[in-house]
């Protein structure tokens, strides 16, 4: 750590038994948040209801401006961006859209700056946050709120094709050092570059197979599969830190398909526990006639998988 950065350090702690001695009911968790925040990383017993009454104190206490205010006051940009990474996953807890939405324009905004100081041979480049990330999926959910593109898929695949000859150019340049916040059972660490071409690659191996499946099908003689919406998908949700999403799979998808994909967005593939069953079930099989199944990912988060059948009668 840098000179400046340790007294960076100092004003942070300061800043926080300052704002302590002051509030005296402000929960405790908020000094164990704050330091872990200069790691980049949540207090371990931390729950997601904690962070809820965390923030809703935050707004009573007015704590968003004197927080921005303290951010404006700090010269280290490394230690900038590791608070401004931490607060926004505060704000991904808020239920108000359109603060949350100024909150992200503004962590964007800050990162980028940053960005662009930090790594001079990206300053034309619309996404030098994501070298400054270990969050890829979270700041393609960013991105893709911004681009207005069709899919997340395509937002992938166009990040793939921008960032593929960027990585190639700057070589050794990798994320800063953040503190992983999801264990991974992995022992080598996995660049960003990497994760967005396995991602793509997934997603291309998926489309590839279901035009050849569609072409054989055609050959054969028999009509194309309907689109989704036409017979019994797969609908998996999930509320990352950033927003709720929304993926169809079809029934012919395993639950290892499933697994892949998530994996491919960042969770971690020791996290997952398909409510005791072997992983390749055919998810199919497994919801037929069922309305709900649970997935748990890491301690707070769940996934669930819903068996989504067309009322036949709409048809009629």
């Amino acid at each position: 750590m840098s000179k400046e950065d340790a007294e960076q350090l100092k004003v942070v702690h300061e800043f926080v038994s300052n704002f302590n001695r002051a509030a005296p009911d402000f929960p405790l968790m908020f000094k164990g948040t704050l330091d872990k925040a200069i790691s980049a990383c949540w207090p371990k017993h931390s729950k997601i209801d904690d962070r809820r009454k965390m923030l809703a104190v935050y707004v009573q206490k007015g704590f968003d401006d004197a927080f921005r205010e303290f951010i404006k006051c700090l010269s280290s940009q490394r230690i900038k961006m590791i608070l401004m990474e931490s607060y926004i996953i505060w704000g991904c807890d808020v239920e108000e859209p359109d603060r949350f939405n100024h909150l992200v324009a503004m962590v964007v905004e800050k990162l980028d700056d940053a960005g662009k100081m930090i790594v001079p041979e990206l300053k034309n480049n619309p996404f030098p946050k994501l070298y400054l990330l270990e969050k890829p999926h979270d700041v393609i959910t960013l991105a893709h709120k911004i681009t207005k593109l069709i899919s997340e898929d395509e937002m992938f695949l166009e990040l793939e094709a921008t960032v593929r000859p960027i990585l190639q150019g700057v070589g050794s340049l990798q994320p800063m050092d953040f503190k992983e916040k999801r264990k991974s059972s992995s022992s080598t660490k996995e660049s960003l570059g990497d994760r967005i071409e396995r991602r793509a690659s997934i997603i291309a191996e998926h489309q590839r197979e279901r035009r050849l499946l569609s072409a054989r099908m055609s050959v054969q003689g028999v009509p194309p599969e309907p689109p989704p919406s036409e017979h019994g998908v797969i609908v998996v949700k999930f509320t990352d830190r950033v927003s709720t999403h929304e993926r169809r799979f079809s029934e012919e998808d395993t639950v290892d398909g499933v697994v892949n994909y998530l994996i491919s967005i960042g969770y971690s593939p020791d996290a997952y526990r398909f409510m005791g069953r072997k992983s390749r079930t055919d998810i199919g099989k497994v919801n037929r006639g069922l309305r709900l199944k649970a997935l748990q990912v890491g301690r707070n988060e769940v996934i669930v998988i819903e068996s989504v059948k067309r009322n036949r009668s709409q048809d009629r």
